[in-house]
């Protein structure tokens, strides 16, 4: 790490992250509406086959045609939609703390997230056929997605039909514990992180952010702790 040289200097064992914003984003002017992860993979290696698993690209990889040899180099590009209009909803399975939520992800629900995580894709495309990474002749993989085969490769409608195939979520969900006034019905903790109508119980994690954040929440949620340790603080001086 301090020299910037050993896998734990790479943010997530990615060699590269980009924010950047598409054509079609209404968010203001130094918002970016998607992330791009580059990663150079090597199918020997059983570290990069956990990370590809990760990511749910494990098995397109390797059903690649480019990839005869498996020490072939591959750059994936993973596009991430940062700001998606899209809204899940996580609700109680049954009366019993114990038993898991029902949970409806929701995923491109909205027409916008598609239509972003396209122009994603073709930003990622240009960045390969670069200049800077030209020179190394990237060759795209045409292997036509599964269930996907009778698109055209590269048009839109092929790129849309690929994302409801492959598209997952990566991390850093959010929302599910909304601060906000009691007076909002989709509110569950107040400003104190306080849950609405519940004694002693706070919530104190992303699911109190109001929305995604266009970028990740790491330095937000440290913000976060800090806060309710001040108000947890403050709450127990005050009884004293």
């Amino acid at each position: 790490i301090s020299n910037g040289t050993g896998p734990f200097s790479s943010p997530a064992g990615f060699d590269v992250l980009a924010f950047m914003k598409t054509r079609s984003s209404d968010l203001p002017s130094d918002y970016p509406d998607v992330e791009l992860m580059f990663k150079t993979v090597s199918l020997d290696k059983s570290t990069t086959n956990k990370q590809l698993q990760y990511l749910g690209l494990q098995d397109i990889l390797q059903n690649s045609s480019l990839l005869v040899d498996p020490n072939d180099d591959t750059l994936s590009i993973v596009v991430l939609l940062m700001s998606p209009k899209s809204r899940g909803r996580v609700w109680l399975s049954s009366s019993n703390p114990f038993d898991k939520p029902r949970m409806d992800p929701n995923f491109f629900d909205h027409p916008h997230d598609l239509k972003t995580v396209i122009e994603g894709i073709q930003l990622g495309i240009r960045m390969g056929e670069s200049r800077s990474l030209a020179k190394y002749g990237p060759q795209i993989d045409r292997t036509p997605i599964a269930g996907c085969e009778h698109l055209i490769f590269g048009s839109d409608e092929y790129w849309r039909c690929s994302i409801r195939q492959q598209g997952s979520a990566l991390g850093h969900q959010c929302g599910t514990c909304k601060m906000g006034p009691k007076s909002d019905p989709g509110a569950v903790v107040n400003p104190e992180l306080q849950v609405h109508g519940v004694k002693n119980l706070r919530v104190a994690d992303a699911s109190i952010l109001p929305g995604p954040l266009a970028g990740h929440p790491n330095a937000a949620l440290f913000m976060v702790g800090e806060k309710v340790s001040d108000s947890i603080k403050e709450y127990w001086n005050g009884c004293v």
